[in-house]
């Protein structure tokens, strides 16, 4: 289980449309974020950009397109994207930095590698690194202290809206680990027919999971929004949906992290589905909202009762 940690984030215009910055408690590290059009120039001016550090520069598609650098001064380096037109995606600025000032350059090569294949592994973004450096070898306590380092940043980066490090593949050894220790008796196994599909799903401790081998309809109804069609073609550019036997389908290819069982349903649908409804526990009619509110019941059955 991850260690708890009390995370503050500071909104240094009073607004959470322009920079802000996140820490940890304890940890030498800072994440200073800020959208590129209205904020770039303020960002600028910030003194921990003048420092050694770390940078992913994000677009706003589904799903991201980033690019992950580093530099000796962070202010020139985004000077310099600034004017180059590849990176055009760009439109919000992530700069990694440490309040101790004592990052080297050495240190920075070997997050930033360490994080490029994390995102590629993750399969969440479209990369726009043209190559997939080495870490940058370094003696064997700093290397423990930035794989220390880079495990707060793996915190923070979900919290803060950046999903780009964020697997949508669940791993199989993973998943065994997480149904022995707690999802066996929380989570039954969910499945799901609309439209002649055949997909199972489990409730994890952080997500809701489609299994590998789940049947998933190719057609796509007028009304399903843009964003879940973007979603099912990543799925299917990155092999993560294959053609099934059955040419009305695809195959899931590996086990699949979804935020909600009514986003799962709606890809696994081709249509707008809600998910608490849709999804039933095997060999039953009970849906994942009765079931899910058959736990709430049982979860404050013995809390005291107010006059």
């Amino acid at each position: 289980m991850a260690e708890a940690a009390t995370v503050k984030i500071f909104l240094a215009d009073g607004s959470t449309k322009g920079i802000l910055t996140a820490e940890i408690f304890n940890w030498t590290g800072r994440i200073t974020v800020a959208p590129r059009t209205t904020h770039l120039a303020t960002l600028l001016r910030r003194p921990e950009l003048e420092r050694t550090g770390l940078y992913v520069l994000v677009s706003d598609d589904i799903p991201a397109k980033i690019y992950v650098g580093e530099s000796d001064n962070i202010v020139e380096r985004l000077r310099y994207h600034a004017g180059d037109d590849k990176k055009d995606f760009w439109v919000n600025t992530v700069v990694v930095t440490s309040k101790d000032e004592n990052l080297t350059k050495a240190h920075v090569r070997y997050l930033e590698a360490k994080l490029i294949k994390i995102a590629n592994e993750a399969k969440n973004s479209d990369v726009a690194n043209g190559t997939s450096p080495e870490p940058t070898p370094l003696p064997e306590s700093d290397r423990a202290d930035m794989d220390s380092f880079l495990e707060k940043l793996l915190m923070l980066f979900p919290l803060l809206g950046f999903s780009f490090t964020t697997s949508v593949v669940e791993k199989r050894d993973e998943l065994e680990t997480i149904l022995t220790t707690t999802t066996k008796s929380l989570s039954p196994l969910f499945q799901m027919t609309y439209g002649g599909t055949n997909a199972k799903a489990r409730l994890t401790e952080n997500d809701f999971l489609v299994l590998k081998g789940s049947t998933v309809r190719i057609e796509e109804t007028a009304s399903l929004a843009q964003s879940y069609r973007d979603k099912r073609k990543d799925l299917f550019d990155k092999g993560l949906l294959v053609d099934a036997p059955d040419s009305a389908y695809w195959l899931l290819n590996a086990d699949v992290k979804f935020s909600s069982p009514s986003t799962a349903a709606t890809i696994v649908a081709g249509s707008s589905r809600n998910g608490r409804t849709e999804w039933k526990v095997e060999g039953s009619n009970q849906t994942y909202g009765e079931w899910d509110q058959a736990q709430l019941e049982a979860a404050t059955a013995s809390l005291p009762t107010t006059e």
